[in-house]
């Protein structure tokens, strides 16, 4: 690689909005998901789009921080696992404190970091050049 090449600004093949857009639709669709598998019922479809819809927007902006910081010059690898960490930390207090049983926390703990690892591989695709 010469040093011109290294220099170059990655781009990235969606826009700051779609990327948030579809990091918040894997976000829901996560909660939806673990809300459906643990009890199959309505209010548990509604539990699961609104928790989802939290982690998702947790992630989205944890996606907007991190492609900045990548453009600045962050490595890729640190910048994930800022992002997957910080999101699965806020997701498992997010569950543990909403219904005051710290049991939760192990359910939350894994949505998040999938939803924030899903959502910073799609937020972070490179164009092609």
């Amino acid at each position: 690689m010469t040093a011109v090449q290294h220099r170059t600004r990655p781009g990235f093949s969606l826009s700051i909005g779609w990327a948030a857009l579809i990091t918040i639709a894997i976000g829901m669709l996560s909660g939806v998901l673990v809300a459906s598998a643990a009890i199959p019922d309505t209010r548990a479809f509604l539990a699961g789009v609104g928790y989802g819809l939290v982690v998702g927007v947790l992630a989205a902006a944890g996606v907007a921080i991190v492609r900045r910081a990548i453009k600045r010059g962050m490595r890729y690898r640190r910048a994930v696992a800022i992002v997957v960490a910080s999101v699965a930390g806020a997701a498992g207090l997010l569950f543990a404190a909403v219904q005051l049983v710290p049991e939760l926390a192990p359910v939350g703990v894994p949505l998040g970091a999938w939803t924030a690892l899903v959502a910073t591989f799609v937020g972070l695709l490179r164009e092609r050049r």
